[in-house]
């Protein structure tokens, strides 16, 4: 219920500037995020609860093996520092969960104070999804 998600298994799929054509739906315009190289087994077109469209494809392609190498490093995973490194390069901690989860207990709750499937509960569930 409220979910979406297609899956298209077909040698029909091809991919062209900004345009990808799927089977039934013929040449879609799309945001082409990465460039494909090999032959494309099957495309999963999914909806997000924020009414976006996504195309996620399965190709089959040839891999080269990475040369071995020596270089190794430990990551230490803290509280106060996000990371530190054994060469000693530190990555601090982002402190932005807090703030998000208050905004979400502020529009959670004033989505529980709406009528049920109306234009403005409708709007607000989308609020809470992007959040």
């Amino acid at each position: 219920k409220r979910s979406f998600e297609s899956k298209c298994v077909n040698n029909n799929i091809t991919i062209k500037d900004n345009l990808i054509k799927l089977p039934k739906l013929k040449w879609v315009k799309a945001k082409v995020t990465q460039n494909i190289n090999g032959r494309i087994l099957n495309a999963t077109v999914s909806k997000t609860p924020t009414s976006k469209y996504f195309v996620s494809m399965c190709c089959e392609v040839d891999i080269k093996q990475l040369e071995e190498s020596n270089k190794y490093i430990g990551i230490d995973l803290g509280l106060k520092d996000f990371a530190i490194c054994s060469n000693g390069s530190i990555f601090n901690n982002p402190k932005w969960l807090r703030k998000a989860n208050y905004r979400l207990k502020l529009e959670q709750r004033r989505l529980s104070k709406m009528k049920k499937f109306s234009n403005n509960w409708n709007k607000q569930r989308i609020k809470v999804a992007k959040i």
